[in-house]
């Protein structure tokens, strides 16, 4: 999958810079077509491999991750020479220090740009006609396996947004990204659903690239999350706001046990990145304030936190 080759190319660019080792990436295929880069070891890895007498990879120790989406440093745990980490390295405490460095290099290649920037045009053109928006937020929906986001969820930060931006004289308009498994079920799913009938709201519909779709999730100024790496990319590299499902915190939500047991959402989600329930919201009012985990509030102290939104976004160049 995409999103797992990206956070493997990143945590791998973080841990050979603190170890002092070289990066021999092994699957890079998909990020060299999608990404102008560079991307280390572009193409093919056997030339990186053999610098480091590493023909024969089967005879390299392999060295795991602490558990998935759990940071590791692998400081004190790697024996001397060569090196084969294995794990998914899901984790945005990889990209610390190198936030510019890899923004720089995760730029789309001009046919995923263009047909990013025609899907845009074509959704701002819509809202238009509408009304007038202020501020265009993506929302990524994943339907695949057996946990998933319900509608309410969806409502409850597309709610969040619509208040949030009101309370600032704002309008804000949603654009719908659905990332469809094996069988198409994202489609039909989203279809299905009355929280995307809203006038503010556009689906996107027909084929469509995966880095096309991710070239445009990143172009949007805010962004809603569902599951998986993927969507969680669309949202950093979008660089705003971001609302994630907060049952991605509870063990529930994850596949296996052995997911289940070592997920630290603390480790994977950055600490401005905000969880929301799928719940139906009891209150009246639409519009919670919403906090960083652990940022104290009070009564006197109710200024955003969120700060405002930077230059450092990701460039689909034409």
């Amino acid at each position: 999958r995409l999103g797992n080759q990206i956070f493997e190319w990143a945590a791998g660019n973080y841990l050979s810079r603190r170890h002092q080792r070289e990066l021999c990436l092994m699957n890079n295929k998909a990020l060299v077509k999608i990404f102008k880069g560079p991307i280390s070891g572009d193409h093919d890895a056997r030339p990186c491999l053999k610098r480091h007498n590493a023909t024969h990879t089967n005879k390299i120790p392999v060295v795991k991750e602490l558990g998935w989406a759990r940071y590791t440093s692998f400081d004190g745990m790697l024996p001397p020479g060569n090196v084969h980490l294995f794990g998914y390295f899901h984790s945005y405490r990889y990209l610390e220090g190198l936030e510019s460095d890899i923004r720089t290099k995760l730029v789309h290649r001009a046919k995923d740009a263009l047909s990013a920037n025609l899907n845009l045009d074509a959704v701002r053109e819509t809202l238009k006609l509408r009304r007038q928006v202020d501020a265009l937020i993506s929302v990524h929906v994943r339907v695949y396996g057996k946990q998933n986001p319900p509608p309410q969820y969806y409502a409850n930060a597309m709610n969040w947004y619509r208040a949030y931006f009101a309370k600032r004289g704002q309008r804000v308009g949603f654009v719908v990204v659905g990332q469809n498994g094996p069988n198409g079920e994202c489609t039909k799913w989203v279809s299905d659903q009355w929280v995307f009938q809203a006038s503010d709201t556009v689906v996107l519909k027909g084929e469509r690239s995966l880095g096309s779709d991710l070239c445009l999730l990143s172009r949007t100024e805010h962004s809603i999350l569902s599951k998986g790496s993927y969507g969680w990319w669309g949202a950093w590299l979008a660089g705003g706001l971001a609302i994630y499902w907060d049952q991605m915190r509870n063990a529930s939500a994850h596949t296996t046990r052995a997911r289940a047991t070592s997920f630290s959402a603390d480790d994977m989600y950055p600490s401005t990145w905000q969880p929301l329930t799928g719940a139906v919201e009891k209150t009246s009012n639409a519009y919670i304030e919403l906090y960083p985990r652990g940022y104290a509030v009070s009564e006197t102290n109710r200024t955003d936190y969120w700060p405002p939104l930077t230059a450092l976004r990701s460039v689909c160049a034409w």
